[in-house]
């Protein structure tokens, strides 16, 4: 099965496309929970920490997307760069993957 000609019949490519896209949602789906929570003064709030992890599991599409869409820490300098270097190491990844 061939999720996007990317991976060249690559069941590991695949595998790891699914796991990007359901890590990305629950991602996404924290960032918008997290935006709520401090818009309504919520005590339990999602850790960058949190945020951080996630990102390097794999969630740095939904970290980033998130965080557009709900304006979520978008000027907090501190939080980028763990998720920007979660993001190279991921495409580093992908690109080895795909020549495989």
């Amino acid at each position: 099965m061939i999720l996007i000609p990317f991976f060249h019949n690559s069941s590991f490519g695949n595998i790891l496309l699914v796991w990007i896209i359901i890590i990305g949602l629950i991602a996404f789906a924290l960032m918008g929970y997290d935006k709520l929570a401090s818009k309504i003064s919520v005590k339990r709030r999602v850790r960058e920490k949190n945020f951080w992890l996630i990102s390097a599991l794999g969630g740095f599409v939904g970290v980033g997307v998130g965080a557009i869409v709900f304006h979520h820490k978008v000027s907090k300098m501190s939080f980028w760069p763990p998720v920007i270097a979660s993001t190279v190491v991921w495409l580093a990844l992908f690109y080895f993957v795909s020549i495989l």
